[in-house]
């Protein structure tokens, strides 16, 4: 209709009334836009507010999961580290528990689990991680991002690791238990090792794979596993921060 308008003014050669009518063309427009951002500003706020609630969520269940694979892989990094100090004389020399040769054979094994934040990944994937607007919470959860793609370059580390239980079969007598689990009713499967400080050292290249394998762990816990649950910690303070949520202190 606007259009059939000017092109009757045109040929009238009437100026102002083509000048009225571009205006209002351009008045429409304008409002039309800002009533479109202010529509999807709008909506970006209820999104955030929904993905910061379920943020929380997500991220403290991956937390304590976090937190158990943590203790597990801190513990077997302690032992691989007391096992190999023993082997290298950096320690009082003793013969190797069973605990500290299992150990060793799995120091290959960098394996952190799964900890899924689907709002995050969420964010990530359509690119709108902006959305959030509190810059310390921001700025955590792309932090976050960083040190899971880290993390995930580190386990790949693996592949110059050794499999000393199949490499040296003479040397690490394995064997297949079922014990107790700790987080289950039922019976669980573990491997177990055995061997002797004393044949390992008389092994060079058994020496040396033992020697790689615990630097690769220890590159794997101090540049992707512990910096990884370190952000996993700061994406909580500020999530806690931004939704004024306080935690019950546990007790000891």
């Amino acid at each position: 209709m606007i259009l059939r308008r000017v092109i009757k003014h045109f040929r009238n050669q009437e100026w102002t009334a083509i000048a009225i009518d571009f205006l209002i063309v351009v008045v429409g427009v304008f409002v039309g836009l800002q009533v479109s951002n202010w529509s999807n500003a709008q909506q970006d706020r209820r999104d955030e507010t929904a993905i910061i609630y379920a943020l929380h969520a997500e991220i403290v269940e991956a937390e304590e999961l976090a937190s158990n694979i943590v203790g597990t892989r801190t513990r077997y990094a302690n032992i691989i580290a007391e096992a190999t100090n023993i082997l290298f004389g950096l320690a009082p020399q003793r013969e190797l528990t069973q605990t500290e040769c299992t150990s060793l054979t799995y120091a290959h094994v960098l394996y952190f689990g799964r900890t899924i934040l689907p709002s995050l990944e969420r964010l990530q994937a359509t690119g709108r991680l902006d959305i959030v607007r509190d810059t310390d919470l921001n700025s955590a959860l792309a932090k976050l991002l960083q040190r899971q793609k880290a993390l995930e370059f580190t386990t790949t580390l693996s592949a110059g690791a050794y499999d000393i239980g199949h490499l040296y079969p003479e040397i690490f007598e394995i064997s297949s238990i079922l014990m107790q689990s700790d987080t289950r009713e039922d019976l669980e499967r573990e491997i177990t090792a055995t061997c002797t400080a004393k044949s390992i050292r008389l092994n060079k290249g058994l020496m040396a794979d033992i020697a790689i394998n615990a630097d690769t762990y220890d590159a794997f816990m101090r540049d992707g596993l512990l910096p990884w649950i370190a952000q996993i910690q700061q994406v909580h303070r500020q999530l806690d921060l931004t939704l004024n949520i306080q935690h019950a202190k546990t007790t000891q």
